[in-house]
């Protein structure tokens, strides 16, 4: 069938979401009826989440990651089919994961309660919310499977960044006797970028292979995920890096921006410029719009851009 255009309509958190799909598709029972589909135009999609992330898929009865136990095959434990890639996220996304709250829900359980600390065990208790998941560092192990991906992609932008060249156009007179500048043009294949301002940028992390927080961050009480920063310039760009559950995003960014509001003023009273800028990769390995901000501002932009957001996406699962 197709191709046609899909309009997809969700509701959560209170919120209305729409994504529309140009040129989806599905091809013949020969072709395992796999999904096509064009651009999408949405505040849900980014091209990682949603329905492209199954582009280009079979429909089938089982999902790509063939888990052994019933429970973790989407298939099995829905009773139906669909454009299986990886059944964890398209469970965690409907809210299908064996939670006790949904096994009491189907019948399969009386207790809904968790057992590490007698909450209310939902799929968001279990991603983000259990605090004695919390202290045993799961949530912190999560984090740090992005975090070294984050830094990568951080220093390949700072070493693929030249400063912009900006040409002054000269008039003169016929006979050359007078001259005058015009205004300084910028050329069109150039992006205005984070990292334009100077040439001696670094990358720091809370990393060992990125231990080179400047000395003035040191001197802090504050240790940001990852930094750029310039000796020259004295300009710092801060980055903090939150896995919140997909709904409380914004929660956590305003957190985050808040958490840092002294630190910001101590360092411009000491002649620096410090920004800093939060970003999100979720429980359900939804990435935040600002992870996409911050990317489209280090001039990553295009293909490699969703190529980073999907890796950062794969890295909080794994």
């Amino acid at each position: 069938m197709g191709p046609h255009e899909l309009r997809v309509e969700i509701r959560s958190g209170g919120k209305d979401y729409v994504a529309l799909y140009k040129n989806f598709k599905l091809e013949s029972e020969s072709n395992n009826y796999r999904i096509r589909l064009g651009a999408v135009s949405s505040d849900i999609d980014d091209g990682t989440n949603g329905l492209s992330y199954a582009n280009g898929m079979f429909f089938t009865t089982f999902d790509r990651d063939n888990d052994e136990v019933s429970w973790a095959n989407c298939a099995i434990w829905n009773e139906s089919g669909w454009w299986f890639k990886d059944c964890h996220r398209a469970r965690s996304v409907y809210d299908l994961l064996p939670s006790n709250t949904n096994l009491v829900r189907c019948g399969k359980k009386q207790d809904l309660t968790c057992p590490l600390c007698q909450g209310r065990q939902t799929t968001e208790y279990v991603l983000s919310s259990c605090k004695i998941t919390l202290s045993q560092g799961r949530y912190t192990w999560r984090h740090n499977r992005v975090l070294p991906e984050l830094a990568a992609i951080i220093s390949k932008a700072k070493a693929e960044t030249t400063l912009p060249n900006t040409n002054a156009l000269i008039f003169t007179t016929e006979g050359g006797t007078k001259s005058w500048h015009g205004r300084p043009v910028r050329t069109t294949n150039q992006i205005k970028c984070l990292l334009h301002a100077c040439d001696d940028w670094d990358v720091s992390a809370n990393l060992p292979e990125f231990d080179n927080h400047p000395s003035i961050i040191k001197a802090t009480r504050r240790r940001p995920d990852s930094m750029i920063h310039s000796a020259f310039t004295q300009h710092l760009i801060m980055m903090e890096l939150t896995g919140p559950y997909e709904n409380r995003m914004e929660e956590a960014h305003i957190y985050k921006r808040e958490k840092y509001l002294n630190v910001t003023k101590e360092l411009e009273n000491a002649g620096y410029k410090a920004v800093v800028m939060p970003v999100e990769v979720g429980a359900k390995r939804f990435v935040g719009s600002s992870v996409y901000n911050l990317l489209t501002k280090l001039s990553i932009c295009g293909n490699k851009r969703t190529k980073d957001l999907k890796l950062l996406a794969e890295n909080s699962r794994k």
